[in-house]
This record gives C-alpha cells, sequence and structure tokens, in this order.
C-alpha cells in the first residue's frame, strides 16, 4: 500500500473515531459472558452504510432474526470482520487504558464515562450500535455468530 493512502486509512480507521461507537454499544449492551467477542461483530456490522442505515430505523419489528434474513445485509461480514480486527483491537485498548471499561477474560464491564473525545464518526454510528446491542441482548453469544454466519474470527 503506498504512502498516502496508507495515511489516510490511518486517520479513517483509528481509535478515537471509533471508541465512542464501541463505547456506547457495550454500555447498551450491558454486563454479559463473552461480551468481547461481540466487539469484533460491531464496527464490521454498523459501519458501512447501508447495514447503518437498517440499523439506525430502529423498527420495533427489527431484530437480529429479521436481520439475518436479509442476505445482501450481511454479505461479506466475514471479510469485513478481518479488515477491521486491528482498529477494534486498539479501539478496546483505548477504552480500556482511558478507564471507560474493564475487560475481565471475555467479558466487558463499562466502568466510566467517555469524555473529552470529539472525534469526527459517521453520521448515525452510535445509534446503530446502540441497536446493535439491543439485537444482540436477545441471544447468547454462540447463536449471534451462527446466525450472522461468522465462522470464526
Amino acid at each position: 500500500m503506498s504512502d498516502p493512502i496508507r495515511h489516510l486509512d490511518i486517520l479513517n480507521n483509528n481509535p478515537f473515531i471509533f471508541a465512542p461507537a464501541i463505547f456506547e454499544f457495550f454500555k447498551a449492551l450491558g454486563k454479559r459472558e463473552h461480551s468481547l467477542l461481540l466487539a469484533y461483530l460491531v464496527l464490521p456490522i454498523s459501519l458501512p452504510v447501508k447495514r447503518r442505515l437498517y440499523l439506525k430505523r430502529d423498527l420495533d419489528a427489527s431484530n437480529l432474526r429479521t436481520m439475518a434474513e436479509r442476505k445482501d445485509l450481511l454479505h461479506g461480514l466475514q471479510d469485513s470482520i478481518g479488515d477491521y480486527k486491528g482498529v477494534t483491537n486498539a479501539t478496546l485498548q483505548y477504552l480500556a487504558s482511558s478507564g471507560c471499561i474493564e475487560i475481565l477474560r471475555d467479558e466487558v464491564i463499562v466502568r466510566g464515562a467517555l469524555v473529552g473525545l470529539d472525534a469526527p464518526s459517521p453520521p448515525g454510528l452510535e445509534k446503530a450500535t446502540v441497536t446493535l446491542a439491543r439485537f444482540f441482548n436477545e441471544y447468547d453469544v454462540p447463536t449471534i455468530f451462527r446466525m450472522v454466519g461468522v465462522l470464526s474470527l
């Protein structure tokens, strides 16, 4: 990858931009076993515009099952997880080191508030992640991964 493209990638995909969205996701999700694994689904599901618009609508009839039935929404999710794995790790590390979350084995616990961070995140990203947390609250982690068609991280 050439330097200018690499620099643009770093500017657009960094922990400061995604920290508020991941923080809001875990705040809405609450304390839950294996919640750390769900972090790797947050950005790949909520960042692409088509998926984000679906989550932003937040209809009462919408849930993970109705989202999973729409194959066009989840197409390419497995590849996206690999693409966002590094920035997800960096964002989790940033949130943990700033005291906003605590990671205990495979569980993420919200400890504080995310203050003083005004990064330009994509419009509607935080609302989409809160809706995604609501979708995930209905199912256990292995079921979520099966429903969205993810075989491995």
